[in-house]
């Protein structure tokens, strides 16, 4: 017949004591891990969208500048046609 020892039962239990501790400080682990993730979440979300009144414009563009760039850009087509 194919019995197990007194000290193989007393091994087997403290084993499984050990192991039943280590999954309950893993799962308590794991939602501590969950809840900085989603406060790390949090303020991404915070630090990464700006509205439109918080943008701050270093510099403003005055018309004859914005005139200037559009001139600029409609020679594009043309210096492009040349080259080919």
């Amino acid at each position: 017949m194919l019995g197990y020892s007194d000290d193989d039962i007393k091994n087997a239990a403290e084993i499984r004591e050990w192991l039943t501790k280590q999954i309950l400080e893993k799962q308590d682990e794991i939602e501590k891990i969950k809840i900085t993730l989603s406060l790390i979440d949090s303020v991404l979300k915070q630090g990464s969208f700006k509205t439109a009144a918080n943008i701050n414009f270093s510099k403003k563009i005055s018309l004859n500048e914005q005139n200037s760039e559009m001139n600029s850009l409609k020679k594009i087509p043309n210096q492009i046609s040349r080259k080919t």
